[in-house]
């Protein structure tokens, strides 16, 4: 050992594999710092306005595989949607359309069976061209809030779409006329008729469903509660109370059901500024999308 006794070439050894290691970690520690700083750099949404609704590519959006994801999202403010497509950490571009009114402001441009398609058309030859190169379609997301669903009513009628939709979000989203049935109220079957249709698609992990609701009491038409139970009863499926640390903030969650891919999720409040909220924090749904992690 050439006069180097063995605790001291086990301390000299240490010694370096020391500094070794701890130059391992700060390059470790640096590069961990540069995709942090890089993961929360802000994303800017390029805009382009569609013959109906308008389209907004995030700055960091890239095509899948020459796929294009796309959500499309019924009656929701552009930056609220766009701030909680970033919070979900969900790749995909942006589709956001609102018309002025209640549901039949939404259901009455797509009693044009062609409607639907001509969007996804425009969006995927804008994102095409974008990209430098031909698009085919990617996930399909559609995500509607309050009035929204009177859209989504209408585009689900067609068999096309229910096969197509991958994920289908519904944010305190699921209303419905009554019927009178043993002298109650009832939910008309035929306004969840095709909801019910996309659902039993998800049961079989097909697709993606995720309903939230609030405990608003509208009176003269089915809550989204009923309408969520309705669902739950068509996929004999329960329903289960459940902790609130899980809950968003200014939301608390109460009650959770489903089956397989269907997840119904029930919060607490009867107020306006309650069923807003499902629209402020709709990133927490988003994220049980199969639409691609960022």
């Amino acid at each position: 050992m050439n006069g180097v006794s063995l605790p001291r070439l086990l301390r000299i050894v240490g010694a370096a594999c020391g500094r070794r290691l701890r130059r391992m970690f700060f390059l470790s520690a640096m590069l961990a710092s540069s995709l942090a700083a890089a993961a929360d750099r802000p994303i800017i949404f390029h805009e382009v306005i569609l013959p109906t609704g308008s389209l907004f590519v995030p700055s960091d959006w890239q095509p899948r595989e020459d796929k294009a994801d796309l959500l499309v999202f019924f009656h929701g403010h552009p930056p609220t949607v766009r701030s909680n497509l970033v919070r979900s950490r969900k790749s995909a571009a942006l589709v956001v359309i609102n018309f002025n009114g209640l549901s039949a402001a939404y259901a009455k441009p797509f009693e044009d069976t062609n409607l639907f398609g001509k969007i996804l058309t425009n969006a995927r030859k804008e994102l095409s061209r974008q990209s430098g190169r031909e698009l085919t379609q990617g996930k399909l997301a559609v995500a509607s809030f309050s009035a929204g669903y009177g859209a989504v009513r209408e585009i689900l009628k067609q068999r096309t779409w229910r096969e197509q939709i991958t994920d289908l979000v519904l944010a305190d989203s699921l209303y419905a006329g009554y019927v009178e049935r043993d002298g109650a109220n009832a939910v008309n079957p035929e306004h969840v008729r095709d909801f019910i249709r996309f659902a039993q698609r998800a049961a079989r992990r097909e697709a993606t469903m995720i309903v939230t609701h609030s405990e608003q009491v509208p009176g003269g038409y089915a809550s989204t509660t009923e309408t969520a139970d309705e669902l739950l009863r068509a996929l004999d499926a329960r329903r289960f109370r459940t902790s609130a640390e899980f809950s968003p903030p200014g939301m608390e969650l109460r009650s959770w059901g489903g089956l397989r891919g269907v997840q119904v999720l029930g919060y607490r409040g009867d107020t306006p500024e309650d069923h807003m909220n499902h629209l402020r924090n709709v990133a927490e749904a988003l994220k049980l999308t199969s639409l691609p992690n960022r």
